[in-house]
């Protein structure tokens, strides 16, 4: 009975498949053909937005994103300060950073 049920199961299956290959194929046809009718954009266009950010960037973001990372690896940092060639001192980086009462 179970050698039936799998056969039974396995032309559904192949039946089904046979369907989503031809809706697929509809589906990828209709795709190229609104691509081949699309206007065309001229690539100089392309590269200069490309250079173009996303979206506005949101400095308050970057700051706390900076502050976050520089409170979770305080010490290493710390101690790669001296060795760095930088101009920030270690009561730099303390005054910066001062963690969160």
């Amino acid at each position: 009975k179970q050698w039936y049920q799998r056969r039974v199961r396995a032309s559904a299956n192949k039946l089904n498949y046979n369907k989503e290959v031809v809706k697929y194929r509809k589906r990828v046809i209709s795709w190229y053909s609104d691509v081949l009718q699309a206007p065309r954009v001229d690539l100089r266009h392309v590269v200069m937005e490309s250079h173009l950010p996303a979206m506005p960037f949101r400095t308050n973001f970057a700051v706390s994103q900076l502050l976050h990372f520089a409170l979770k690896y305080r010490e290493q940092i710390s101690g790669a300060l001296p060795q760095s060639g930088t101009t920030v001192t270690q009561s730099d980086f303390d005054v910066v950073c001062k963690p969160p009462h």
